[in-house]
């Protein structure tokens, strides 16, 4: 299979906009949650460590099945993690000293790796208006883009000619933790449809991810955005048909807009 067909109908979205969007920043942001009594997924890359900050000096309350696998530093009101072994998902307490306020943090480890983004935990009643852009004063000042605006940014990211491709105020590149198929397809259609995430970028609260679609079966199907897992805000596919496994059509792309970096939507 090859992605030209991916790339003529992503170029014909693009035209469609009426304005050339591009290349955006490398820099990495602080990722900003609020604390809303829910616990908080954070996933760790072996051997790669994560700062997590949060309103207050803290302590941590770490379940004994994961002391041996993991590496934890407090500094004040930051907590430092690096994984020494994948581990699946365990609940970990954090309490804040002086109000007494418990967070409760999902943590994992996957070999896979995961975003090295800081992440900055604070109370639902802070300042929620700050920007997550990069420190620079062009993303400072650049305007808010728009979920649609996400989606055709994305599109014309993974495949449009790099001659079309302008910067963009407001946009930055974030890493993804891998490029090897992932579990994105469930239902029906687990199985029938493999997943490969591409590309992602980031404007302010929102992320956008380009995932590939592949239909690995001798049927053709229609893939159904509803057999999607994770926690999307919107899903956009290039175009819901994929021919039969071999055929020019049987690959698709999906873009996915989040509140959070791919790993942790999904």
């Amino acid at each position: 299979m090859n992605m030209a067909r991916i790339r003529r109908i992503a170029l014909l979205v693009a035209l469609s906009a009426g304005t050339w969007l591009g290349t955006a920043s490398l820099a990495q942001a602080t990722d900003r949650i609020e604390w809303r009594h829910e616990p908080i997924t954070v996933l760790l890359g072996v051997d790669a460590e994560r700062r997590i900050s949060f309103p207050s000096p803290v302590k941590v309350g770490l379940p004994a099945n994961v002391n041996e696998v993991l590496r934890t530093q407090i500094l004040d009101n930051t907590v430092y993690w690096k994984a020494l072994a994948p581990f699946t998902v365990t609940r970990v307490s954090i309490v804040d000293i002086a109000s007494g306020q418990t967070f409760l943090i999902d943590l994992k480890a996957d070999k896979s790796g995961a975003s090295s983004e800081p992440i900055e935990i604070r109370l639902a009643t802070e300042d929620a208006t700050q920007s997550d852009t990069p420190d620079t004063e062009k993303a400072a000042s650049a305007p808010p883009v728009t979920l649609a605006g996400l989606t055709r940014f994305a599109s014309r990211q993974s495949f449009a000619p790099s001659r079309m491709l302008r910067e963009t105020p407001g946009i930055w590149r974030v890493r993804l933790g891998s490029s090897e198929p992932v579990r994105l397809v469930g239902g029906k259609q687990a199985g029938a449809i493999e997943a490969v995430p591409l590309a992602a970028w980031r404007s302010r609260d929102f992320f956008v991810t380009t995932v590939r679609l592949r239909n690995v079966t001798s049927t053709p199907l229609t893939f159904d955005p509803r057999t999607l897992r994770g926690q999307w805000i919107a899903a956009t596919p290039q175009h819901g048909r994929l021919a039969a496994m071999g055929d020019e059509a049987d690959t698709t792309a999906v873009y996915l807009i989040s509140a959070r970096p791919f790993e942790e939507s999904l």
